[in-house]
């Protein structure tokens, strides 16, 4: 099993990754395959599984087949998310936390999970592989998820954990929870209503076969925090006034736009913001963009140009004076510094 943080190993970095920030889902010839707007190569191909439960989970995984070594990027609302790596190689991250598994490690035979909680917006960024063959399982559990069932799983055991932005833990997968993850993977979901609720009881009796793993862990294994604060407490409304916007940071954005995709008036928008998170709209919207601009050129060979037209700024010059003001440094200087120390970028 191999699971690290930033910096600890530089043999896995991957060597002048292409620039990829966004990328979607198609079906192409008959067969499921990842593209990003810059490549008509696909990325990945193979057989996808999406299914979001309407008790408050989600599936996401499949048998896949990757292509091109590529970094990519994008944005995952707060969440407890299970990955459970069945077969093949993973590196990914979310924020300044950074992960490798392998399922071909000694320690690993069974395969390998992986659970980290996600107590607001982040951003995910991943590697991919070439000619890496993969088998995987998420399963991303929503707030309201565990609102309807924390007091029946352990509410004093995962209340610590629960707390914690970023906080993970590691478990090796028994035969039973593979053989579940596998038959969820091979098996589209139904359209028909006795067979989905059938396929549903499925996911949710996995669900507690991995808390059965994972609580009697975590009085053994201490928890993992960040250096980022501890979110807010946001009201619903609230958070779904953040994910639209960090789910279009890409896009012209103005308060107008917001406030209408919200079901707001522009002054209930703005003072929502000011009470909530101390500053205006607009400013939340350009320091994502920056953090986004940070990561692009940390993990990726985005050109400081480029990452300056990618967070909405049409004269890099200005990018640079708010990029220094934010990081105090230029986009060059940081550039500079990842390049000087190369362990930083490591993913």
């Amino acid at each position: 099993m191999i699971i690290m943080g930033l910096g600890k190993n530089n043999n896995h970095r991957l060597t002048t990754p292409s620039h990829v920030v966004f990328t979607q889902l198609v079906t192409q010839h008959g067969q499921d395959a990842v593209i990003s707007e810059r490549h008509t190569t696909p990325l990945v191909t193979g057989k996808f599984l999406s299914y979001q439960s309407p008790t408050g989970f989600i599936l996401h995984g499949g048998k896949t087949d990757e292509w091109m070594a590529m970094n990519t990027m994008s944005s995952t609302p707060a969440s407890v998310i299970f990955t459970l790596l069945l077969e093949g190689e993973l590196a990914f991250g979310y924020d300044n936390q950074a992960f490798h598994l392998s399922s071909q490690s000694s320690q690993t035979q069974n395969g390998i999970g992986l659970v980290v909680n996600l107590k607001q917006e982040s951003t995910f960024h991943r590697r991919i592989n070439e000619h890496n063959h993969i088998e995987k399982l998420n399963i991303i559990l929503e707030p309201k998820w565990f609102k309807q069932r924390v007091n029946s799983i352990g509410a004093s055991q995962l209340n610590h954990f629960l707390s914690q932005h970023l906080a993970h833990q590691s478990f090796q997968l028994t035969d039973e929870i593979i053989e579940a993850a596998q038959r969820l993977i091979s098996t589209s979901p139904p359209k028909a209503f006795l067979p989905l609720q059938q396929f549903d009881l499925q996911a949710q009796m996995l669900i507690q076969q991995l808390f059965e793993i994972m609580i009697p862990q975590l009085n053994k294994q201490s928890s993992h925090t960040s250096n980022l604060p501890v979110a807010h407490n946001f009201q619903d409304e609230m958070k779904s006034i953040l994910h639209y916007i960090n789910a279009h940071l890409n896009e012209e954005l103005c308060l107008d736009k917001i406030a209408k995709n919200c079901a707001l008036s522009v002054s209930s928008l703005q003072t929502k913001f000011k009470q909530q998170l101390g500053l205006t709209v607009l400013s939340y919207v350009r320091q994502k963009r920056l953090e986004f601009a940070k990561q692009q050129l940390k993990l990726t060979d985005c050109t400081v140009t480029q990452a300056a037209y990618d967070a909405q700024y049409h004269h890099p010059a200005n990018f640079t004076i708010a990029f220094k003001k934010m990081f105090g440094l230029t986009p060059n200087q940081w550039v500079d510094k990842i390049r000087k120390d190369p362990l930083d970028k490591q993913l």
